[in-house]
């Protein structure tokens, strides 16, 4: 998404747009950062592999139910997502999905439906 200034542009272009369909007030300057941004002391690499982690470990549980599931990812239910994860993902995952905190986090997969079009679901354990 920022590996060169045309795609940097296009990628805050696409957040600019998306964001202000759904703040009910008129934005400020949106501001993008990047690890380029790193100052020396790893903090914004720190803070990124947060995110890589999560991802992975979503990853790895997509997989399970692609596999449970034979491949109608977006038909899984609690019941489906019962099989066997890395103990690591196991750990991202309990925290990613845990909704009882103030700031709440949200897992969507988005997938092909059999006549060409998209949908949208929301994926959790």
């Amino acid at each position: 998404m920022f590996e060169s200034p045309n795609k940097s542009e296009d990628t805050r272009r696409v957040i600019s747009t998306f964001s202000s369909m759904y703040v009910k007030w008129k934005p400020g300057r949106l501001g993008i950062g990047t690890t380029k941004l790193d100052e020396g002391d790893r903090f914004e690499e720190d803070m990124s592999a947060i995110a890589d982690l999560a991802v992975g470990a979503f990853c790895e549980y997509l997989g399970m139910l692609y596999e449970q599931t034979g491949g109608q990812v977006s038909a899984a239910t609690d019941e489906t997502s019962n099989g066997v994860l890395s103990g690591k993902a196991g750990v991202l995952l309990s925290w990613l999905f845990d909704n009882s905190h103030a700031l709440k986090r949200l897992a969507l997969v988005f997938d092909r439906r059999p006549d060409g079009k998209f949908r949208i679901n929301r994926v959790g354990i």
